[in-house]
Parts: C-alpha cells; sequence; structure tokens
C-alpha cells in the first residue's frame, strides 16, 4: 500500500514538476552569430522551447530571417509575427532537424499560427521535418491570422507527418502552399474555408489519409498527386472547389458530398483514374476546360443508394471525354437520370454520350415521314 501510495504522489509531483515547468519562449536573437533554436541566449527567458507544454513565438524581425533548428525539438505552439509586407521567415533544419507540435489536449486548440499583422508576409518551412502528433485527441489548427494575403509555405524540401488531425483555418484570407513532401500519416487533414494549393515539386502520394473539405475550401492541385486509393475527398459543407490543373491529380481516389452540399470539381488536365463517386447527396458541379481529353471515373454502379436526392451538372461537356468504368453498366439508370435530368447515357465503352432533345427525334420522325411520302409518291 505504502509503495502505492509512493508511486502515485511521485507521479503527480512529476507532473505538477513538468507544467510548472512549461514557458512561453520569444525569440529575440540573443546571439545573433548561432541564428539557432537550440541556443539559449536567442530565447527570452534564456532556455531553449522543447516540450510539448513550452510555446515558441518570432515577433518583429526583418525581412529574409532564417532560423536554424539544429535538432529536435517538441513543442505545444508555434507563433509567427514576423516582418511586415512581402517579409519571408524561413525555419529550416539541418541534416536530421525536426519539430514536433503537439497541443497536448483533448480541446481543439493552435499549433501554428503565421500571426503577421501586415499582409503579404510569408512564413517558410524549408528542409525541415514537422510533426503533428497530438495523442490527447484535440484537433490542431494552422492558421493564418490577422492579414488577408500571407502565406504559408512548406517547400519542396519540407516533409509533414500528421499522426492527429490537423484542421487548416483561414482567420483573414491568405493562402496555403503545400510544396513539399506529405509523409505517411495517421490522420486526416481538415480544411476549413481555406485557399490550399499543392505545387509542382509537391509529393503526397504516400499520405494515406483523407482531406475533409468545410466552408468555402478551394484546393488546387498544380503538380503531383494529392490522394491515392481508397482515399477520399469528404465535402461535409457547400461552396467547396477542387481546381485540377495537373494530369493526374487524383490516382483512384474517390469523392463524397455529404448531406445536401455543394461541390465544383474544376477540371483543366487529363484525369485518367479518378475512382469512384461514392456518394452524391448534394450537388456536384462538373467544370471541364475545352483542353481535356479524359476523365475517367471508375464504375460506379454500386454505390446508386448515395446518389438518391443527389445531382450531377456538367459544365463545358464533349463527346468521348468523361468516363465510367469500361461498358456501358459503369452507372445505373438512375445515377444517369440525376447528371443533368438524363442529358446522357453509357457507349459500349463506359462515355457518356448526348440524349437527343424530343425535338431532335421528332425532326428525324418527320424527316423519315417526308421521305416514306416522297418514296410512295415515286412509286405512283
Amino acid at each position: 500500500m505504502n509503495r502505492i501510495t509512493l508511486i502515485t504522489t511521485s507521479s503527480i509531483l512529476l507532473l505538477a514538476f513538468q507544467t510548472s515547468h512549461a514557458l512561453s519562449y520569444s525569440w529575440d536573437n540573443g546571439e545573433p552569430s548561432s541564428n539557432v533554436w537550440g541556443d539559449a541566449a536567442n530565447w527570452n527567458p534564456d532556455g531553449v522551447p522543447t516540450t510539448n507544454g513550452d510555446t515558441a513565438g518570432f515577433f518583429g524581425g526583418s525581412d529574409l530571417a532564417i532560423n536554424l533548428v539544429d535538432g529536435n525539438y517538441t513543442i505545444n505552439k508555434y507563433t509567427d509575427g514576423f516582418g511586415g509586407a512581402g517579409f519571408v521567415h524561413t525555419l529550416y533544419a539541418s541534416a536530421g532537424g525536426s519539430l514536433t507540435v503537439d497541443i497536448n489536449t483533448a480541446a481543439n486548440a493552435d499549433g501554428l499560427v503565421n500571426a503577421t499583422g501586415t499582409s503579404g508576409s510569408t512564413l517558410r518551412f524549408n528542409n525541415i521535418n514537422l510533426t503533428v502528433n497530438n495523442t490527447l485527441g484535440g484537433i490542431t489548427y494552422f492558421k493564418n491570422n490577422n492579414s488577408a494575403g500571407n502565406i504559408m509555405l512548406f517547400d519542396t524540401t519540407s516533409r509533414l507527418t500528421v499522426n492527429s488531425l490537423v484542421q487548416i483555418e483561414q482567420a483573414a484570407g491568405g493562402e496555403y502552399q503545400l510544396n513539399g513532401i506529405l509523409q505517411p500519416s495517421l490522420a486526416a487533414i481538415r480544411i476549413n474555408s481555406s485557399n490550399v494549393s499543392f505545387g509542382v515539386g509537391h509529393n503526397s502520394s504516400n499520405f494515406g489519409q483523407d482531406f475533409v473539405l468545410l466552408g468555402a475550401a478551394k484546393v488546387a492541385v498544380d503538380g503531383g498527386t494529392v490522394l491515392n486509393t481508397g482515399r477520399k475527398f469528404q465535402v461535409n459543407t457547400s461552396n467547396a472547389e477542387l481546381e485540377l490543373n495537373a494530369a493526374d491529380a487524383v490516382n483512384d481516389a474517390n469523392i463524397v458530398v455529404s448531406g445536401t452540399n455543394a461541390f465544383l470539381v474544376d477540371v483543366n488536365a487529363d484525369q485518367n483514374n479518378m475512382g469512384d463517386l461514392i456518394d452524391i447527396g448534394g450537388t456536384l458541379t462538373i467544370d471541364l476546360d475545352p483542353s481535356v481529353t479524359l476523365l475517367a471515373f471508375d464504375d460506379s454502379s454500386a454505390f446508386e443508394s448515395n446518389w438518391a436526392g443527389g445531382t450531377i451538372a456538367i459544365t463545358g461537356f464533349q463527346e468521348g471525354v468523361i468516363r465510367f468504368g469500361t461498358d456501358a453498366n459503369g452507372l445505373t439508370l438512375n445515377q444517369l437520370t440525376a447528371i443533368d435530368g438524363g442529358a446522357y447515357s453509357l457507349d459500349s465503352s463506359g462515355f457518356l454520350t448526348a440524349v437527343p432533345e424530343p425535338s431532335t427525334f421528332a425532326l428525324l420522325a418527320g424527316g423519315l415521314a417526308l421521305g416514306f411520302i416522297m418514296v410512295r409518291r415515286k412509286r405512283r
């Protein structure tokens, strides 16, 4: 009994010690010759933010400031308030350097914040391993706060691992540029009313999780492949948009438009394998650029019951471009009826083809009747 009491008391004391030593550090560059994270003289108070109770903040500073993450550090929150319009603050790592953000709470909380109050400021992550890992279950927010035009940039040498839910937030405009590598992860990324782009050098082929779109979220894929087999874009609110500017930006992933939500897919490059349209409870609009020669979905006929009440509208329709499966059975009759009110059928190769208007049938029938009359007159 005494041993159990001793262990319990020791645990409480240890927790109290850790909590009491959780600090909020601000970068003051007290040792400008080093400019590294691990130099205690560079922080106020002197010390190094390195536990999931510590917060790290960068404020003031000049354009093109660069700070080196020289080891493996875990913090509770990172806030960047550097510079002014057009300023770029870069956080980069030496070989093996990494930063883990652990908000350490079951509640939702900010984890990564660009708080610069002047429009056009960029927080840039370069050659760094950044991991989000909150084992207590709360959502970690990435935020561009305060000013429209601010950017949070993960460049092509950065690596992001998401082991607990991340939600990308847009408090005042701006954008997120995910140009680096999305590592194999354990949790989805939620994008809420934010502009997120995946650049030409990005690679998320091994991400292995979903993207959940909330509010007026806009995702633009300018290069690489965003989602792979079995993953999905989950649309949970209206006015979300997916812009596919790169060929094969989606590889056998799925689209789910839940409830009565509206979702726009703007297709500007060929997509050879878009995956399934699993759930079209709301309205899916496909805007097809004239340059596109193929937009191929998997056979989605097995998901007919998930399309009840949903509709699909196609802008810029072209014959022989949009395909479901590889034969005439890629969609059911009820699903075809949901696409522009039944304006299309599937040909023997699975391509959508326009069904002639009733007036066209009437014109054809009239032509046949006239031809029949003329033939009879000639015979007389």
